[in-house]
């Protein structure tokens, strides 16, 4: 007795017309359903979708590669190929019937048109063009239409170039899809790629960027035209044929409808358009593609299902019956039969005793798609490879053969091609994985194969998003042509944010280019984009540098004059050590007006640090009303930047009367026993600055830091730090340390007064004192070191019981011994007398 079923129903229309929406939603109403579509990435969208929406564990989902079945699904989400027709459910739907009179699957969907069915409802969906047809084989079947919910307008030709943002471009290969979104990238930023061949996870990757705006554009073969759902307002044909496995044909008008119906979801209207470079479309063609005419299909294809294992013969036979009636027509053009028939042919398989199940199991394995598309040849040998396992001593595929193939899969390395070609050997193993019986452990091998996907789908991802992509490129543009410059930020750290994507920082009057490693370069329009918007920045630099007070520059250690923690000038050497040069650090992005700007404002600005920080010298050098001793040593004091050690001058300050000695103090100086010094000039910051002057103007190279210096009445010495140098910064040698010249002038001053105190003055010598240790910040030990390196030794005639005493180390000068010797009574002892008599 025939089964009776409830509800047979088509639902038929265009595209954007809401049933698939329509199939899932009044599946979800049953207690259980099943739902085949015409593409795995078709299929696996919805699975995740369904599965996010009700549950992991209500939902499987069942393709040739993948199959995600948990204990007790309630629905199943699969590819036709693939649907379980052993299991029964209350709602079965399948999409996109009219593929029935496709050449290459069209027996598939017939077999299902005739035979699938739910226990309570069946759901054929599909175009209006399949409507004759269905009626033909099924008189009861409820014909539902329902219209297109948007309007679809032709636009007429387009350069690439030109196109609107939101716009697909299709074409019919992938050499020709990538040199397309090449030229993309080049002209508006870069575009996502979809491609048939793609696994779900590259092609979910790659509609993520173009979904989620990271790209404005998509570039895809006609996967898209068959339920992939993404926010498209346009679609552009590059081209109006394909090759259809023999040659190349036209496409058909139903077959431009169906990939131009992808722009324009839901109620937002679509157009589509073709390449400047084709003919223009037939105004009969445009009119029915926007209204949605076409002619029925007068015929599906029909494969017998009824098949005869008794021999190879008798099976390849059986595939070749004539259809039972004239709606039919032989589907002659099945993968599946041409393999069978190679192998049958040749010699890669044991013929002899091939028994009712061997054939059976051979054309199974006949059916495994051949993802690499490597010719009839080299996939006829992984199908022979799998028989002979299956039929060998071991009853499974071998392992090891297993494994190589799943190693090449996994090597992320090489390009593109190179990626998708490993993408279709792991296809392959999924497959056979999912199999049963194929594989001694499937479980193993389906958890390996299906995470081994990832990392070539990953890489995939990656290669063609670095190539085809260049999100910063397609914000500039988008933001030059919007003039929507409230996007544009600088944030606390200078760094230009167009968008949320960082571009680069202005480091003072300076841009510096994070995009110049991904290629901005190549794009001329974002480049003058980017262009205008870091001379806007640079306009609202000028101004705050311009507005700025003076405690808003520093000169650092380095000669650059810093302005907002950014460098924006360096000092030079000038024509004399109190007047540097500057020259502003900046690119060609600052204009000649601007320049002009702010380097007036940092001349002021370095002039009048200089002259706040060194102002007694400043005013010493401004006087130009000294003349004789008071002029030389204005020079000389303002070379040795305001410190003189008394011993290399000829000058003597003796010379100098009481009137000339009140001017020069006047200006800060101060006069001691060994130098000459402005005293304020010892103090930190004034101390380095002069050491920044001095390496200038006498290009010296400083390989030490002095900072922790600067200020200090005393440290170690140093004696990498040259004589020069400490003189300069107002330091005193004495090994084994250095003493500031005040406090080596109070040292001086101490000792003079011990010497010539009433206990000592007799013998001019003196005694260590508790003052002394303080004043210096050393212990005994080190202080006479000290003592010792500035010319004093221990007093060797003190006889008494009291403290050591030091006294003036002897200096012997040669041209009063060589005057004083009696050269007609020379003798040793006469030249001893003339020395000491020539001593100190």
């Amino acid at each position: 007795m025939t089964k009776e079923y409830k509800k047979i129903k088509a639902i038929l229309g265009p595209t954007n017309t809401g049933k698939t929406y329509l199939s899932i939603r009044t599946m979800l109403s049953y207690q259980s359903g099943m739902i085949g579509f015409p593409l795995r990435l078709l299929a696996r969208e919805v699975y995740d979708q369904l599965a996010n929406e009700i549950g992991f564990s209500f939902v499987a989902l069942i393709t040739g590669e993948e199959k995600i079945i948990p204990k007790n699904p309630k629905f199943y989400i699969c590819t036709v190929e693939a649907m379980p027709l052993d299991i029964e459910v209350d709602f079965l739907a399948i999409d996109e019937v009219q593929l029935a009179s496709d050449p290459e699957r069209g027996h598939i969907y017939t077999d299902r048109l005739l035979y699938s069915r739910g226990n309570l409802e069946t759901i054929f969906l599909g175009s209006l063009t399949i409507k004759k047809l269905i009626l033909s084989i099924i008189p009861d079947i409820e014909i539902v239409t329902r219209p297109r919910l948007s309007k679809l307008t032709y636009s007429g030709s387009k350069k690439i170039s030109k196109l609107p943002k939101r716009t697909a471009i299709v074409a019919f290969s992938i050499n020709r899809v990538y040199e397309i979104a090449d030229f993309i990238r080049q002209q508006n930023g870069g575009a996502a790629v979809v491609l048939g061949a793609l696994s779900p996870r590259t092609r979910n990757a790659q509609v993520e960027i173009y979904q989620s705006g990271g790209a404005d554009y998509l570039v895809a073969t006609d996967a898209i035209g068959m339920g992939l759902n993404m926010d498209i307002d346009h679609v552009m044909f590059d081209s109006l044929k394909k090759y259809d496995g023999k040659k190349y044909r036209p496409l058909f008008p139903i077959e431009i409808a169906q990939i131009a119906g992808r722009a324009g979801r839901y109620k937002n209207d679509g157009t589509f358009s073709i390449s400047s470079n084709l003919d223009p479309l037939e105004p009969e063609i445009i009119n029915n593609i926007e209204n949605h005419r076409f002619e029925y299909n007068k015929s599906i294809k029909w494969r017998n299902s009824d098949l005869d294992f008794s021999s190879l013969n008798n099976l390849l036979a059986s595939l070749s019956l004539a259809p039972p009636s004239k709606i039919y027509s032989l589907n002659k053009r099945c993968e599946d039969a041409f393999f069978l028939e190679y192998i049958s042919g040749a010699n890669i398989i044991s013929h002899q005793s091939l028994s009712y199940e061997k054939i059976k199991l051979l054309w199974e394995i006949c059916q495994m798609p051949d993802y690499r598309k490597n010719g009839i040849e080299n996939h006829s040998a992984i199908i022979a490879k799998v028989y002979n396992d299956l039929t060998g001593s071991k009853e499974y595929i071998d392992d090891a053969w297993l494994e190589k193939e799943v190693k090449y899969a996994s090597n992320i390395d090489g390009d593109i091609d190179s990626l998708s070609n490993k993408i279709s050997y792991i296809r392959t193993c999924n497959y056979i994985t999912n199999k049963k019986n194929w594989i001694k452990d499937p479980v193993y091998w389906q958890e390996l194969t299906r995470k081994i996907e990832d990392k070539p789908s990953d890489a995939l991802h990656n290669k063609q998003t670095n190539r085809f992509i260049d999100r910063h490129a397609s914000v500039l543009i988008n933001t030059s042509k919007n003039q929507n410059l409230s996007n544009i930020k600088l944030d606390s750290n200078n760094q230009i944010m167009i968008n949320g994507e960082l571009f680069g920082n202005i480091n003072g009057l300076k841009f510096i280019n994070i995009t110049n490693k991904i290629g901005l370069n190549e794009n001329k329009s974002a480049k003058s984009a980017l262009n205008k918007i870091i001379k806007l920045e640079l306009e609202k630099i000028t101004k705050n540098i311009l507005s700025s007070e003076k405690d808003d520059f520093i000169l650092d250690n380095n000669n650059h004059v810093i302005w907002n923690s950014c460098p924006v000038a360096e000092i030079k050497k000038g024509s004399n050590i109190l007047s540097p040069n500057i020259r502003l650090i900046k690119d060609t992005f600052l204009s000649a007006n601007n320049t002009e700007k702010i380097f007036k404002k940092i001349s002021t600005w370095l002039e009048e640090y200089i002259s706040d920080t060194l102002s007694d010298l400043i005013k010493l050098d401004r006087n130009n009303s000294l003349k004789g001793y008071l002029s030389g040593l204005k020079y000389t004091m303002k070379n040795n930047l305001g410190i003189i050690d008394r011993n290399k001058i000829s000058i003597k300050i003796t010379d100098l009367n009481k009137d000339e000695k009140m001017i020069f103090r006047s200006y800060g100086i101060y006069i001691g026993e060994t130098y000459i010094y402005i005293k304020k000039l010892l103090k930190p910051e004034p101390t380095r600055l002069k050491n920044i002057l001095h390496n200038l103007y006498f290009e010296s190279i400083i390989n030490y830091d002095l900072g922790s210096l600067y200020g200090k009445s005393s440290s170690k010495y140093n004696p990498k730090i040259s004589e020069e140098i400490y003189n300069m910064i107002g330091y005193k040698i004495c090994d084994p340390f250095v003493i500031r010249i005040d406090i080596f002038e109070r040292l001086s001053n101490n000792i003079r007064d011990a010497m010539n105190s009433q206990e000592f003055s007799s013998n001019k010598s003196f005694t260590i004192t508790p003052k002394m240790l303080t004043l210096v910040g050393c212990t005994r030990a080190d202080f006479e070191k000290i003592l010792k390196s500035i010319g004093y030794t221990l007093n060797k005639k003190n006889k008494t019981n009291y403290d050591p005493t030091w006294i003036k180390k002897r200096i012997i000068n040669l041209d009063k011994i060589d005057k004083k010797i009696d050269k007609k009574n020379l003798n040793p002892f006469s030249i001893l007398s003339s020395m000491n008599n020539a001593s100190n």
